[in-house]
């Protein structure tokens, strides 16, 4: 059963015609809005076109119709298309951050070789195999985090966290001031995830 958007009185679902008020329902799209991600998918659909979350589980859904033409679109609503673009590009800029971590652990570490190739300075094989890992695992998280991959959020979250105490330790102990820096970004990589969970799909 679905409502007429003119009277609101309650009709079938096959109705093209409206049984009160008479109006005509054949250009009028049922649509129903994901309460995971907010993606607007075809009133009927089984799983959300955009998380594949299974809305025939959900009692709840936001119902709403739309008027179509040759020139309309199936495409969401200007301000949910907005809401969720800006949720995106929020997942971007976290993954993009995670991308900067991992390049300044690499550019660290051919710095410290350098160093040693060229002035003979002590290079500290254990703490570079350690950025050197740290490196490939952010790279992965960081791919994993634009796929929208549930568990790369997960490991994101870790990641940023575990960040904040292991590079705020490093700035403190061995005066070693990118360490700050590090921190912060780890901080906001943090935020945007958690900001941005309900785009994550269950994988």
């Amino acid at each position: 059963m679905k409502k007429c958007i003119f009277c609101s009185s309650t009709i079938s679902d096959d109705s093209r015609f409206c049984n009160f008020c008479g109006k005509d329902l054949s250009n009028i799209v049922y649509k129903v809005q994901c309460p995971k991600c907010y993606q607007i998918n075809v009133k009927g659909s089984i799983f959300c076109s955009w998380c594949g979350l299974d809305l025939s589980k959900e009692k709840l859904l936001r119902t709403f119709a739309s008027v179509t033409d040759a020139n309309s679109s199936s495409q969401a609503p200007p301000v949910i298309a907005k809401n969720l673009q800006k949720d995106i590009t929020g997942i971007k800029t976290a993954a993009i951050l995670i991308f900067i971590e991992a390049g300044v652990f690499a550019l660290i570490t051919v710095i410290s070789l350098w160093q040693t190739m060229a002035y003979g300075v002590e290079f500290n094989y254990a703490l570079h195999a350690w950025n050197v890992l740290m490196t490939v695992f952010e790279v992965f998280v960081g791919i994993k985090v634009i796929k929208l991959s549930k568990k790369g959020y997960g490991q994101g979250l870790w990641m940023s966290g575990v960040g904040v105490i292991w590079y705020v330790f490093q700035a403190i102990n061995l005066s070693w001031s990118i360490g700050y820096f590090l921190a912060i970004l780890c901080v906001v990589t943090f935020i945007l995830l958690k900001k941005n969970e309900k785009l994550f799909t269950n994988q």
